[in-house]
């Protein structure tokens, strides 16, 4: 096997030899300058170590290395070992994890048929006994495994098939089941086109066409119908216009989801259209805009013409107001209108392009401008000339800080919000503020606009601020700072940092950027735009990476740290400080929130929260079993998410996601550190720290930061010191013992007496009743004090009260025989 191996080694080692000496053959034909700069020298180790020969290890991220192993599952465990941040492996426990690994589970999406056809639109021309349609097919092919071809059901066998095509080539059709079936191996959206004739009887009416379709989602029907003197009638139709076109009625329909269209014929009434004018019956829906300097409004009117057919209408103009545009139902711009004057009063003329009949629809848009001489502005209404009947609905929407309030209102009624159609509310972008309704015209509004001064908003704003900093025993420091925010406007965040501050890294979105400095010394981060979804703006985040250097810290001390000021408000910050192991800290201050572990005296008491890099997998299982702490039954995990858990008084900062994003970056912060030293950046000279593997972590945590410049500042003195203290203190209460022995031992007799003078108080103490007096009293006072012992005192209370009988009851003192001294025979004798 050793022989194999080394085999191996020389071919890879003859073939490298071989390739670079081809490479200097071929530079060798060039001219002697070039031959010299190509000339490449290098030693046997430095080969080796550039072919990576003598080394039997693989080194992964910690992000890779979670990848794998989450291809494994949860109960696969790896051996593996940590150097430096980087998980290292042996190509032995490389290629253990390669086997473990799992396909990823993916749920296959199955479609709802072999195919769907999305859209149809029928063109037909009518003649006398029969009809031509041009029809077009949108059509969805889903690809799925199938054994026969997918059969397309298109036509109804009873129509006189002409041509049928896809995608502009000849297509394969069949009969089946009286149906036209389509049949094809492709798959994806296709056009079908395809032309028929079907049987009419025009002249014997009403019903001349009855016509069988497939159910599609969108269905549109235009026909030319060689009558102009009939009503049509569609009754499947949602929407329908007919203009007259010489001898032609041309009839444009919009269809509701059906499987049949049926045309009529109405001859008997449009006999007698040509004796009477049509009769225009109008609905108008009103939307007013309250903007800084205007009243824009945007009048849709829905018109039905009944006897007759019109080739335009005419509109009476509120009086001062500018129409803008005319836009016709399908939202294309009518460019041929027309306004002049008529009797001191003006007239808009829209034309239709042709004598329309049934529902016609448009809309008007027009504006006044409101001037400085008076806040009061008078609305009237579009009205439509010689319309029979016209009733609306008015919508007041603002889109300015200016103030809208209704002062009069003459033939029109204010009714609430929620009675206006739906068509008008959805006409506007905004809630609407009021809303009106008129039966009839004439009709009066007159509103009075209050200016406000605008106020400049926020549109730039940080929600969260994630920092880790680490404190080296040199007094350098390295701090990393992730910002989640969103902007709209703004192009820089400045960012104010420590004296001598270097950045050594800087991204914004995920892109690296490259920082800049003002006049004032202060770093100008570039921003990009958040992204608009609907009504939510997306957040970003910005990454700073930056170094100050400071005193190195003496074996006694305080230190001050200062917390990255920016120009723009924070909702809310978390600050982990990654502290020297060699140091105990006595006390933290500063205008930061503490955790429990770093408030009051409980530095000065607790040795703090160890923190190493060595155990960086136990953590990442705290934090995958995070949410579901309570059913955990391994102890090691559960000890490992107390320690990790932070505690403040103020709940913004307890969030348990925000706690979990702050441990995530407290793992990954020396990860980032050598991303970005192996990285390299420029015009950074000395970028060669080394995080150490372990240190006491703190967090701080801040609400509503505000051009507030944050700090924290603690004392600290070296660990031998602290305990050589915690000797001499030991020491001197011993001491302090000793010397005052004689007065303890007197206080001690002393109390002993006082006891023993309160006998019968003892004895009743001794009592159930006297046990449930003392137990309440203690309840009492330390429900304020203590919780843990006001549950005792609560459980003695309920166990002389349900168990009496297990205390010992008050027995009467025994009475002692007095002693009689033994006389001596001489007092005897006498």
């Amino acid at each position: 096997m050793v022989k194999f191996k080394s085999l191996v080694c020389f071919i890879v080692v003859f073939f490298v030899f071989f390739s670079i000496f081809s490479v200097l053959s071929l530079n060798a034909q060039e001219p002697a300058a070039a031959k010299e700069s190509s000339e490449v020298k290098i030693s046997w180790e430095e080969f080796k170590k550039l072919l990576k020969m003598d080394t039997d290890e693989i080194k992964l991220s910690w992000d890779e290395f979670k990848k794998l192993l989450a291809q494994t599952g949860q109960d696969v465990k790896i051996e593996y070992n940590i150097e430096n941040g980087m998980v290292v492996l042996t190509r032995e426990q490389f290629k253990a994890l390669l086997q473990k690994m799992k396909k990823p589970d993916v749920t296959p999406i199955v479609p709802p048929g072999d195919y769907l056809i999305t859209k149809a639109e029928y063109n037909g021309v009518m003649a006398h006994n029969s009809t031509t349609f041009d029809v077009t097919f949108d059509i969805e092919i889903f690809k799925k495994e199938r054994t026969n071809y997918p059969k397309i059901q298109l036509m109804p066998q009873s129509v006189a098939l002409r041509d049928i095509k896809l995608d502009g080539a000849s297509a394969l059709v069949m009969v089946e089941n009286g149906w036209y079936i389509l049949t094809t191996d492709k798959i994806g959206q296709h056009k079908v086109t395809l032309s028929f004739s079907v049987q009419t009887e025009l002249d014997k009416g009403p019903d001349v066409l009855n016509l069988t379709i497939p159910r599609t989602a969108i269905t549109l029907f235009n026909i030319d119908i060689p009558v102009t003197d009939a009503r049509v009638e569609i009754p499947e139709s949602k929407y329908m216009s007919v203009t007259k076109r010489g001898i032609y009625s041309n009839v444009k329909a919009v269809l509701s989801t059906t499987s049949n269209i049926s045309l009529k014929l109405h001859r008997t009434v449009m006999k007698e259209k040509k004796k009477v004018p049509a009769k225009i019956y109008t609905e108008a829906m009103n939307l007013l805009s309250v903007e800084d300097n205007a009243l824009r409004v945007e009048s849709n009117f829905k018109l039905n013409v009944l006897q007759n057919s019109i080739s335009g209408v005419q509109l009476y103009v509120p009086s001062d107001y500018s129409v803008l545009y005319v836009r016709g139902e399908d939202y294309q711009e009518i460019r041929d209108w027309s306004t002049k004057e008529v009797e001191n009063r003006e007239v808009l003329s829209v034309p239709f392009g042709g004598e329309k009949e049934g529902s016609i629809v448009f809309t008007v848009v027009a504006e006044k401008i409101l001037t400085g001489e008076s806040n009061e502005i008078k609305f009237d209404g579009f009205q439509v000339v010689n319309s029979v009947r016209e009733t609306g609905f008015l919508g007041i929407e603002k889109k300015s800080a200016a103030e809208a309030e209704i002062i009069e209102n003459k033939d029109i009624d204010i009714v609430d919000i929620q009675e206006l159609p739906m068509e008008l509310v959805n006409m506007s972008t905004r809630p609407l503020i009021l809303g009106l309704r008129y039966l009839r015209h004439p009709f009066s509004l007159t509103l009075k606009v209050t200016k406000h001064e605008e106020l400049p908003m926020v549109n730039t704003v940080i929600d969260n601020a994630s920092v880790v900093s680490v404190l080296l025993a040199e007094g350098k420091v390295v701090s990393r700072v992730i910002y989640t925010m969103r902007n709209t406007g703004k192009q820089f965040l400045e960012l104010s940092l420590p004296e001598e501050a270097e950045i050594w890294s800087l991204y914004v979105d995920g892109k690296r950027e490259i920082p800049s400095k003002n006049k004032d010394g202060e770093f100008m981060i570039p921003l990009v735009r958040s992204r608009v979804e609907g009504e939510s703006i997306e957040s970003f985040d910005v990454e700073v990476l930056y170094y100050h250097k400071n005193n190195s810290l003496p074996l006694v001390g305080s230190k001050k740290l200062l917390f990255p000021k920016a120009d723009v408000v924070i909702s809310k910050m978390l600050w982990s400080c990654y502290l020297p192991l060699e140091y105990h800290y006595l006390h933290f201050g500063g205008n930061v929130e503490k955790e429990d572990i770093a408030t009051g005296i409980r530095p000065l008491l607790s040795g703090g929260r160890v923190f190493t890099y060595e155990k960086v997998r136990g953590y990442e299982q705290a934090l995958e079993n995070w949410e579901e702490a309570e059913q955990i039954e391994d102890e090691k995990i559960q000890k490992t998410q107390r320690m990790l858990k932070s505690n403040f008084r103020l709940s913004s900062a307890n969030e348990q996601a925000d706690i979990m994003n702050q441990v995530r970056q407290e793992i990954g912060f020396a990860e980032n550190i050598k991303r970005e030293r192996d990285r390299g950046v420029t015009d950074v000279a000395l970028f060669k720290i080394e995080v150490p593997t372990s240190g006491k972590l703190y967090r701080f945590a801040k609400t509503v930061v505000e051009d507030e410049q944050l700090y924290l500042d603690f004392q600290y003195t070296r660990r031998w010191i602290y305990s050589l203290l915690k000797v001499l203190f030991f020491i001197i209460i011993l001491i302090v013992i000793y010397r005052l022995r004689f007065r303890i031992n007197a206080i001690l007799i002393e109390l002993r007496n006082w006891a023993n003078s309160k006998k019968d108080f003892w004895m009743k103490a001794k009592t159930p009743e006297g046990i449930k007096v003392l137990s309440i009293l203690g309840a009492f006072l330390f429900f304020f004090i203590s919780k843990f012992l006001f549950v005792v005192f609560v459980l003695i209370f309920l166990f002389a009260w349900l168990k009496p009988e297990l205390i010992k009851k008050e027995t009467k003192p025994t009475t002692r025989k007095k002693r009689i001294p033994k006389r001596s025979k001489k007092a005897s004798g006498e």
